[in-house]
């Protein structure tokens, strides 16, 4: 008799094999990171690329795997405290090169969703959504929007 949780794990990958061509290229782009070598493109990396790397790839999905003997809860607090210097980066630097953080944040969007609609992950996705979509609309209140 098979283990449910590594069965789980197989169906995991099998749907994510099954995503649209669109899709499946957000969830890699997501995994990737941003592009463009800034302080706020490493702190994004940090906050979703990870957890995402971590739903959809690795064989321990639960939320707050990265560091091991944190709680999920300080885990939420400390992607808290990071999107809220995200947020304030944004307005403070206003740099032609953080464009590549709204892009990046697109993708994060569609690809938490495509997680979403395929797995039981949805408290973690939820969360991670909240944060991105906060992000985003965060950028596009900022200056940074006239070099899009």
């Amino acid at each position: 008799m098979f283990d449910t949780e590594l069965m789980d794990k197989l169906n995991l990958r099998r749907e994510l094999m099954k995503l649209s061509a669109g899709a499946f290229y957000d969830v890699m782009a997501a995994l990737r990171g941003p592009d463009g070598r800034t302080e706020i493109g490493g702190a994004l990396k940090w906050v979703f690329t990870a957890h995402i790397r971590r739903m959809a790839v690795y064989d321990d999905v639960r939320f707050g795997y990265t560091i091991s003997h944190r709680s999920a809860l300080s885990e939420r607090a400390d992607v808290l405290k990071s999107v809220a210097v995200i947020r304030q980066a944004l307005i403070d630097d206003q740099s032609p090169q953080n464009v590549y953080v709204w892009h990046y944040l697109e993708h994060v969007r569609a690809a938490i969703i495509a997680l979403r609609d395929i797995q039981a992950y949805h408290n973690e996705c939820a969360f991670l959504l909240k944060q991105a979509e906060g992000l985003i609309a965060a950028f596009k209140s900022s200056n940074l929007t006239k070099y899009l």
